[in-house]
């Protein structure tokens, strides 16, 4: 469509296919207007790309200009070689609500011969640079992003734009690069109520999500998912993008990874964490089970509690500058390694801390001090030996 406003209800786009000369939508091609879908499934499409001038985005719809509109939808089991499996869209707005973003894939530039060669992004949802969205109970599940490009990611949805939300769930999406749930691009942001990732997975970094951009959400928790490098959440990026995570009654636990199970921030990004708990989080191979801090990190009203490492601190080790008040930090391990509760190798402030029960087979059971730190300011803190 081009221009128009149209209005599909109950309503079946199904075994579409991009012509290669189009290389965009393999159900939907809207190139501008508005294009509202009520009660619609979009499924079985692809857009393999072969031989296209341009990428191949948008498996199930793509959107280049306009706003699209989809209530009590489902976009499924839809594939493209680039970028959105499910939904791509490069300019404009978008809204969701009571929407399902299902088992789409994106194969990656090397599968089809198409496409771009700086990595594809966003196995069930693509959101481009200039794009606002406005989420409501939006679900990504079991959407892929094969694409092993270190550019590439973002199994249940990329965003380089910007969404406000009021519930997203991600679960069981996988990356074979970075952020199996989802992937916040550098001038990606997001505001969310009610964020949930879950049982997610990326070979490389960022199990649950992957966030060079900016977060800020309220309720909900990234739980449960695995990656075979950094952390069930990552902040920030080698390079050091300004990278800002906040969450406040968010839960982060049951996440596993080789290095750092919980939270993995980078040099240059901040991350601010209140009213709930790092939890049972593991790192394999170290060096910190719950939070490990080379940025800036603010903890209040929090809880480390019950993490674990193989090689590494069991709570949280800071190389960067980290702030705790009101922060209980217990029950960690860091066994076979050392400190288990805090490993301080930077600049490290405790305000009325309680690190109690946390146990390591070396030096520093409760706090380690390494010798590239300054002694950390301490007021108000309980150290007490595991019981």
């Amino acid at each position: 469509m081009n221009g128009a406003t149209v209005e599909f209800v109950d309503f079946q786009v199904q075994d579409g296919a991009a012509p290669t000369s189009e290389a965009y939508g393999g159900g939907i091609l809207q190139e501008n207007g508005s294009l509202t879908l009520t009660r619609v499934g979009v499924h079985d499409n692809s857009n393999p790309g072969a031989g296209a001038p341009n990428d191949a985005d948008g498996g199930g719809i793509a959107t280049r200009s306009g706003s699209l509109t989809l209530t009590d939808s489902a976009v499924q089991s839809n594939s493209t070689n680039d970028d959105g499996g499910g939904i791509a869209i490069e300019s404009g707005d978008v809204t969701l609500t009571n929407v399902a973003i299902d088992a789409n894939t994106v194969t990656g530039p090397g599968s089809g011969g198409g496409g771009s060669t700086e990595g594809a992004n966003g196995g069930g949802l693509y959101l481009g640079s200039s794009v606002t969205g406005d989420f409501t109970n939006a679900n990504f599940g079991g959407n892929a992003v094969l694409d092993t490009d270190e550019y590439s990611g973002g199994g249940g949805f990329f965003v380089a734009g910007t969404v406000t939300a009021d519930g997203i769930n991600a679960s069981l999406n996988t990356a074979a690069s970075f952020g199996g749930g989802g992937r916040i691009a550098e001038s990606g942001s997001v505001t969310a109520t009610k964020f949930n990732v879950h049982f997610n997975d990326a070979p490389a970094s960022g199990g649950g999500l992957a966030v060079q951009g900016t977060l800020d959400a309220t309720g909900g928790s990234i739980s449960r998912n695995t990656a075979g490098g950094a952390a069930g959440l990552i902040i920030g990026a080698n390079e050091g993008p300004a990278s800002n995570v906040s969450l406040d009654d968010v839960v982060i636990e049951d996440n596993i990874a080789d290095v750092a199970g919980g939270v993995y921030v980078f040099p240059g990004a901040e991350f601010s964490f209140s009213n709930q708990r790092i939890r049972a989080n593991s790192a394999t191979a170290g060096p910190v089970g719950g939070l490990y801090n080379a940025g800036t990190s603010t903890l209040l009203n929090a809880d480390v509690n019950e993490n674990t490492a193989t090689g590494g601190a069991g709570g949280m080790r800071n190389d960067g500058t980290l702030e705790a008040t009101s922060v209980a930090v217990t029950g960690n391990d860091a066994r076979p390694g050392q400190a288990g509760g805090v490993h301080s190798l930077g600049d490290t402030t405790l305000n009325q801390v309680t690190v109690a029960g946390n146990m390591a087979d070396g030096i520093g059971g409760g706090i380690l001090v390494g010798e590239a730190a300054s002694r950390p300011p301490i007021s108000r803190c309980r150290v007490m030996p595991a019981r």
